[in-house]
């Protein structure tokens, strides 16, 4: 495996008029089709491009544009000369917001105060997780098997013993109850004498946890 994380650039286009756009600037091969995951090499402005719809962000009509950084500002340009209008990160957060993705560093990962955020805050880890006899034994079964069970008194409204599980240190409860608030003011947080950006505030677009991203 060759890690091309400082080789590829990557540009996400979403919006009604983004299959317009795209017809556009491919000049050779085909779109992908309108299904997720679906991908396909093309070439626009004369650079190869993967051309995947993987639902990123969570927009079912967008486009996600995989190509060599050399040839990255040259295709922002492209796109800005066919109407396309850049809005950062924050079309991604509120996409995903929308379509119940989870974001590390909001949903997964360690939260505001340091702290890891429980597997089971995200409601899809219950599809994920699987405590089938099949599986057998793995690691972290145990500490996930408590968080499972606090997340199952809290659907069947069992608020009695809500603190965090000694195994694994919090539980679903605690952090839905005491810092989702929290991590949503700070994702919707304005600063100051500044626009408005949700999620992230680093400035320097293609940083990591910054992705350029376009809006239509």
């Amino acid at each position: 495996m060759l890690d091309k994380t400082f080789d590829v650039a990557m540009i996400s286009m979403q919006g009604p008029l983004s299959r317009s756009i795209m017809e556009k600037i491919v000049t050779k091969g085909k779109l992908p089709d309108p299904a997720r995951n679906c991908l396909s090499l093309v070439e626009i402005n004369g650079a190869e491009t993967a051309l995947a719809r993987t639902g990123y962000t969570g927009e079912p009509l967008g486009f996600e544009l995989f190509l060599e950084n050399k040839h990255a500002v040259a295709m922002w340009t492209l796109l800005m000369e066919k109407w396309a209008r850049p809005i950062g990160l924050g079309a991604r957060d509120t996409l995903r917001l929308e379509a119940c993705l989870p974001l590390y560093g909001h949903e997964l990962g360690i939260d505001h105060d340091g702290k890891e955020i429980p597997l089971f805050a995200s409601k899809l880890s219950k599809f994920a997780v699987s405590f089938s006899p099949l599986k057998g034994d793995f690691i972290g079964k145990k500490a996930l098997s408590l968080q499972h069970q606090a997340l199952k008194n809290i659907m069947n409204q069992n608020f009695k013993d809500i603190s965090p599980p000694a195994e694994d240190g919090r539980s679903p409860g605690r952090h839905r109850k005491g810092h989702c608030k929290g991590r949503l003011s700070r994702v919707f947080k304005r600063p100051a004498g500044g626009p408005y950006h949700l999620g992230h505030h680093d400035p320097l677009p293609g940083t990591r946890g910054q992705r350029p991203g376009f809006r239509l």
